[in-house]
């Protein structure tokens, strides 16, 4: 054929172009320079090289089509100086299809943040954003401006299935552990008459750190850190061995929250006089009875099984149809000496839990024998 200009040649437009077939006029110089040919689709297979695409109001766009499958966009501002008016964006997503999903995978999982496009249920109702979203070994964490390795604003600990405000050291027998304003809870190994404090790591507190707990002196504070496992108070401790140990920065309020509102003890235990002498259950924090029979002097014991330090327990009348009437053992309760019963609507004590004794301390009660 006759030599022809390529600017003469006819123009392949975006949607007759086909990628596998189409050639392209290529150099090979590799060796020595060898004109070759090569399809579309195996000139952007494997790009080994840096791209860049620079100027003002360009888009890069991957999607399954053109006009309702996008799933992942960048588009630049339409002038070179951004601003609130002229902004760049990544979006994935653009369409909002029901059947992009945007996923992150880690090491330990291949959900660790899945935002699933598609609703809960049905044809309608809410999406939702899973973190872990594979249930596998992925915690999550929020910190804040002034992060330590103990004291993030939140933190979802996937193997205790547990979430913690504060801290990221969860025990597991809770759903939810709490922190106050610069506080760290810890084990430490005190040694009465002495001013030795051992723990397996001082790296969550400082000096001059206020100290409370068992075999801590009223005022108490962190001297000094001696080095990565042991420190030394201020005050002499009144008790030797490992003790459960509270403490707040020097700058700490030491103050968990704050509820503008009520708030609602749901979890309860009903107990009814034809139940029973029974044990009273430390999974729920109130039990209602009702005194529906007319046996005297029916028994509810405190246990101390599954009890934990600073437990709070009410118990109340919410029924009152008959004679009878309940006797809070003097098992686990202090002062145990002091006959407590509970006849008639309305009467009620409250209790709160000492592990160092393993009792319930009695805060309130108006029984009608006491």
């Amino acid at each position: 054929m006759a030599d022809k200009k390529i600017t003469a040649l006819t123009s392949l437009t975006a949607t007759t172009k086909d990628a596998s077939a189409d050639l392209l006029h290529i150099i090979d110089f590799s060796a020595a320079p060898v004109n070759k040919k090569i399809t579309i689709a195996d000139l952007f297979d494997q790009v080994n090289t840096n791209t860049h695409i620079y100027g003002v109001s360009k888009t890069f766009e991957v999607g399954s089509t053109s006009t309702a499958s996008s799933a992942f966009k960048v588009t630049t501002g339409s002038n070179t100086t951004l601003s609130t008016s002229v902004q760049n964006e990544v979006v994935v997503n653009d369409d909002q299809s029901r059947h992009i999903d945007f996923i992150v995978k880690s090491a330990q999982s291949t959900r660790a943040i899945h935002v699933e496009s598609d609703y809960v249920s049905g044809s309608s109702g809410p999406g939702i954003v899973f973190i872990n979203g594979d249930a596998a070994n992925q915690d999550f964490c929020v910190k804040g401006d002034n992060f330590d390795v103990v004291n993030p604003v939140i933190f979802s600990d996937a193997s205790n299935d547990a979430l913690g405000v504060g801290t990221n050291v969860l025990s597991g027998s809770y759903r939810m552990e709490l922190h106050g304003d610069g506080v760290v809870v810890d084990t430490g190994t005190l040694t009465s008459g002495a001013t030795s404090l051992t723990m397996t790591s001082t790296a969550a507190i400082n000096a001059n750190d206020k100290v409370f707990g068992e075999g801590i002196a009223p005022g108490t504070t962190v001297a000094s850190i001696t080095n990565s496992t042991t420190a030394v108070l201020s005050a002499n401790s009144t008790a030797s061995g490992a003790k459960n140990l509270t403490f707040v920065s020097a700058s700490g309020t030491g103050h968990a929250a704050k509820i503008a509102g009520s708030i609602a003890m749901h979890g309860y235990e009903q107990i009814a006089i034809a139940d029973g002498a029974t044990t009273l259950s430390n999974a729920v924090p109130v039990h209602k009875l009702r005194i529906d029979g007319a046996t005297q002097n029916v028994a509810l014991t405190l246990s101390d099984t599954g009890a934990v330090d600073g437990q709070i327990k009410h118990i109340y009348v919410t029924y009152d149809d008959a004679g009878g009437n309940f006797r809070i053992s003097n098992t686990n309760r202090v002062p145990g000496s002091v006959t407590m019963d509970l006849q008639v609507l309305g009467d009620s004590c409250s209790f709160i839990y000492d592990a160092t004794s393993s009792n319930w301390i009695e805060v309130s009660s108006t029984a009608t024998n006491r």
